[in-house]
Parts: C-alpha cells; structure tokens; sequence
C-alpha cells in the first residue's frame, strides 16, 4: 500500500503517506489508497483526530511527475484530476479533527493536501510552497482555494504567485502552520469529546467545493498548453542532468 492507516487508542489514526523513494509524490495509486483509506475513516466511529503524515524526510513532494506528465490533454489531466480533488473534498469533510504534519516538503499537490486538513503542524525541517506555476499551472486538486480560505488574501495570493518554497518560520508567520513539534499528537490536550465539540462547531466554508472544482477546471486547461508540457520537460531534464 502506498498509504498506510493506523488507529491508536483514545480516538486516534495516522494516515501515512509511502511512497518514500519517490518523497511520497501522489500517483495513481495513492489516490486509489487514499480512498479506500477515507471510505474506513468516514466508517470508524468515535475518532477524534486523524493526522496526515509522510514516510522518511518529506510529507509530500506533490503529483508524480513522471507518471502524470503522460497526460497531455485536458481530458486526460481530469483522469487524475478529478479523482485526487474528490480526496481533497473527503478530507475537508471528515468528522474527527484533521492535522497535516509536515516533517520535510510538502510541495505542490502536497501543499495542497496539507491545506485540506483543519490543522497543520510541521517540525523545523517543514517547508511548504504553491510551486504549480513554476510549471505554468494553478494548483489541480482545489489548493487555491483551500489556500485562500485559510490565509489573508494577500499572503495566500504571495504563496501563489511567488511559486516559492518556504521553511517552518516564514510558514508559522504566514498562518500556514499553527504550531512546531516533533510529535503533533501531544498538541492536542482537550478531553477527547471536546475535540469532537469543537470540530462540529466549525462552521463550513460556503460553496468551497465548488471552488476547489474551479481549480480543476483551470488547471485542465492549463495542462494542455504547450507552455505546461515545456515547463515540465525542462524540469525533467534538470532533474535527469549532473549535479552541481
């Protein structure tokens, strides 16, 4: 399994990205794990927290590029659009309180994945960025809006348009991450049915799957512009050439 469910006491689960020689990049595969996942978080009674994390040193290096840039047209971007945007909408959806844990990259996609969560935490090696459109892309799987969503306009519009990578500190100013530590389970000291209260309590973002939805769309088209396959060829080759 590229994805890994574990239940602990008290309420308790981890999902773990693993796909660790690949820094946990999203391919088909994962999105086909992480929905049979989902289908036994959204089954499980009495879970208070779940938290989202990535084996060895990254949380997620984003969609597979390899595999993904298979896909040229904007039908067949949809084919692995679609499906991961449906995981990132589950997430928002669930019950219990969800929490990323970035312990490394989490890049692209895996920026997006982190933004579906209530919560995210990350220890100093976390770092984070929007860098779809070094690749000339908006983010596929409803990022833009998840992003916009959690920060002031202004900064998410900065994480967006910079295309940059940022570490733990500059992430911790932006409200990207609410909190450092080696281990995010400990962070949360309320009884357990209070998690439950407070979760419950938040109050849903109106039309927010209908504006991740708009992502895909633009993120479709984009895909199947001459300009995206060039930007991905060139960063296909830097990654394939010699090292510094």
């Amino acid at each position: 399994m590229t994805v890994k469910l574990t239940f602990y006491d008290e309420g308790k689960a981890e999902v773990m990205l693993n796909r660790p020689d690949a820094k946990n990049a999203v391919n088909f595969q994962m999105i086909a794990d992480l929905e049979i996942v989902l289908t036994e978080l959204e089954q499980t009674e009495s879970l208070h927290v779940v938290v989202f994390r990535g084996t060895g040193d990254a949380f997620c290096s984003g969609g597979d590029i390899r595999q993904f840039h298979q896909l040229r047209s904007a039908d067949d971007a949809m084919s692995m659009l679609e499906p991961m945007y449906r995981v990132l909408v589950r997430i928002t959806e669930l019950a219990p309180l969800t929490v990323a844990h970035i312990d490394g990259p989490a890049v692209g996609g895996g920026a997006e994945l982190a933004a579906a969560c209530d919560v995210i935490t990350g220890t100093s090696k976390a770092k984070a960025g929007f860098i779809q459109g070094r690749l000339v892309l908006p983010p596929g799987w409803g990022g833009s809006a998840l992003l916009k969503s959690k920060l002031q306009m202004s900064d998410a519009l900065y994480m967006l348009v910079s295309a940059e990578i940022f570490s733990a500190d500059e992430l911790l100013r932006f409200g990207f991450i609410q909190e450092l530590a080696d281990e995010p389970f400990a962070l949360f000291k309320a009884a357990p049915e209070m998690i439950s209260y407070h979760k419950k309590q938040k109050q849903p973002i109106p039309d927010l799957a209908e504006k991740m939805y708009a992502d895909v769309l633009a993120c479709a088209e984009f895909w199947a512009s001459e300009s995206h396959h060039a930007a991905v060829e060139e960063a296909l080759t830097k990654k394939e050439g010699p090292a510094d």
